[in-house]
């Protein structure tokens, strides 16, 4: 059986003892593991531990603490070498859930919910941080299954004019850092830019449109700052759930990420 993994939130010390906070607590009583199994536990930043149970489960009430030991930290780098930021316009349904839990696996950088011109699901103050706090718990179970150290940073929702700027900070480099507007409109393939530039890259953010697609404003906009470029997935018009996960597929392949 796969050893289990489970995100910590507790500060984890190597060769101490931890109560279980009690989220974690309890799955190790759902997957019913014994006193003396072995499993993981990362703490989001880079490092896991192997973890030993030191209690009996059937002998521990549900409500009653449980203590594991922690073995040294083992850092495994499960990165990409560059970083990927996928700037999503806000779906209807669970499809920003879809998004956000393959983006993880992918291994993309960040992520950043956008409330565009044509976004049919609109949230106001309480729900934004209702759906973000619920988008954070999809990462963790996400990196769970797929075996990243490293929690991947999910952005409150923001209007297109702000993710967009939010790249262009004074360490932005636009032979490096690249910034690309998917549009089924853009005169240039997505392929052909990453070719382009693949000697120069170190970073990649993509804006992807909600059902719709970008408002004419929206691409207006982002084409009045310096460096963005709108580019083409391809010959067929692709799902907003679909065309961000592609986007970061290729340009993960194209670049040897």
């Amino acid at each position: 059986m796969k050893t289990p993994r489970f995100f910590c939130s507790l500060p984890l010390v190597a060769h101490k003892s931890l109560v279980l906070p009690q989220e974690v607590a309890h799955h190790v009583r759902v997957l019913r593991l014994k006193e003396g199994e072995v499993f993981t536990l990362f703490d989001g930043q880079g490092q896991e531990f192997q973890t030993q149970l030191t209690v009996d489960i059937k002998q521990n009430s549900s409500s009653a603490p449980i203590s594991v030991e922690l073995s040294a930290a083992t850092e495994v780098d499960r990165e990409r070498k560059g970083q990927i930021t996928l700037i999503q316009g806000l779906a209807t349904a669970d499809k920003m859930d879809w998004v956000i839990e393959k983006a993880v696996e992918l291994g993309v950088h960040r992520v950043i919910p956008v409330s565009a011109h044509r976004s049919v699901l609109r949230l106001d103050e309480r729900r934004a941080l209702k759906k973000h706090l619920h988008w954070q718990r999809i990462v963790q179970s996400a990196s769970e299954q797929c075996g990243r150290n490293v929690l991947m940073q999910v952005d409150l929702t923001c209007s297109l004019e702000q993710a967009i700027k939010g790249q262009v900070t004074p360490a932005h480099d636009k032979n490096n850092d690249m910034l690309w507007v998917a549009n089924p409109m853009g005169a240039r393939p997505l392929s052909e830019c990453i070719e382009q530039s693949a000697k120069t890259i170190t970073s990649v953010a993509i804006a992807i449109g909600p059902e719709g697609g970008w408002s004419e404003q929206e691409i207006a906009m982002c084409l009045k700052i310096a460096s963005a470029q709108t580019i083409s997935l391809g010959p067929r018009v692709l799902r907003t759930e679909t065309a961000g996960l592609a986007a970061v597929s290729m340009i993960g392949a194209y670049l040897n990420w």
